[in-house]
């Protein structure tokens, strides 16, 4: 990739909001993708493996 970094829309939505770029519900908007996003990749990773996406939940319970 030619160097270049890539960067998260939620956190360049969050530095465009605090410099007055973009008004604060544009990284609002950004964050619910991202949440929606996430919530998807993890539906499909139980598709894929179960197994592994079960243990991967039980880690994380008990880290919390």
């Amino acid at each position: 990739m030619d160097n270049k970094p890539l960067w998260d829309w939620c956190t360049v939505s969050a530095w465009f909001a605090d410099n007055g770029l973009v008004r604060v519900v544009e990284h609002r908007n950004a964050e619910v993708v991202a949440a929606i996003n996430t919530a998807l990749d993890a539906l499909r990773q139980r598709e894929r493996d179960p197994v592994l996406a079960r243990s991967i939940a039980r880690e994380l319970q008990q880290a919390d």
